[in-house]
């Protein structure tokens, strides 16, 4: 009997060949230890944190130029509705702005702070006639109230910040050089009044003593542009630069 087919079985049961008793005793044998299974875990779950936290940063920070561009938006709300009013026996009767105070008090309904700030209406009502500015006294309590007949309150809305970010400056440049309020005192009004699209500035600094009018600290034809800057949490800054010729952009 020709038993060269048992021998050639027998030598492939040595080399392990495919088929054979010893191929898959070692093929049972392959696949990934503790130690591996445990490194690809952490590999996977540092990856995961490190997304997580670049996500959360690129949000607050893309809150904070969202917040920038709804400002610029207000600002040219206030433009767009001081060109849209009727002359009165050929005089404009009113002009519209926002009024900003970053370091004002936060409890005042009618004031602004670090986290809101007013679109306004300047009436002819008062001692601050066409000064260019805000009246917040006339307004008590009650801003957002709007009442064009009575021409006394002058708060048409209060804006609010409800993002974690914050109007943490503005500057006044004069001759190229901007020096930023740094009082709870310091106030800024920005109107606009038709017939021309320029910006007017009333400041009225934490040593100014209104009487009557606006205390323009320097005289308005000298500023060339006021900065607001606004920040989120993780330090980002946008900037709304605001241009005596009524220019409005972010930078």
């Amino acid at each position: 009997m020709n038993l060269s087919f048992l021998k050639s079985k027998k030598i492939n049961t040595k080399r392990g060949l495919p088929g054979s008793e010893l191929f898959w005793r070692k093929s049972s044998t392959t696949g990934f230890t503790l130690i591996e299974i445990i490194i690809v875990i952490a590999i996977v779950v540092i990856i995961a944190v490190m997304g997580v936290g670049q996500y959360v940063k690129q949000q607050r920070n893309a809150t904070v130029a969202t917040i920038a561009e709804d400002l610029a938006l207000n600002l040219r709300r206030a433009q767009s509705m001081a060109m849209a009013v009727n002359a009165t026996s050929g005089a404009y009767q009113n002009g519209y702005g926002i009024y900003l105070q970053h370091l004002g008090n936060p409890g005042i309904p009618q004031g602004a702070d670090s986290k809101s700030y007013i679109l306004f209406t300047d009436f002819k009502n008062s001692a601050w006639d066409h000064a260019y500015s805000y009246d917040s006294s006339s307004n008590a309590d009650i801003c957002g109230t709007f009442t064009p007949v009575a021409l006394t309150k002058e708060c048409i809305e209060k804006i609010s910040i409800t993002s974690d970010d914050t109007i943490s400056g503005i500057d006044i440049c004069i001759s190229g050089t901007c020096t930023p309020f740094s009082n709870t005192n310091d106030i800024l009004s920005i109107s606009f009044l038709r017939p021309n699209l320029d910006a007017y500035f009333c400041i009225v600094s934490a040593t100014a003593t209104p009487t009557a009018g606006c205390p323009v600290q320097p005289p308005p034809t000298q500023i060339e542009k006021v900065q607001i800057h606004l920040s989120s949490l993780l330090g980002r800054v946008k900037t709304v630069v605001v241009y005596s010729t009524g220019a409005i952009s972010i930078e």
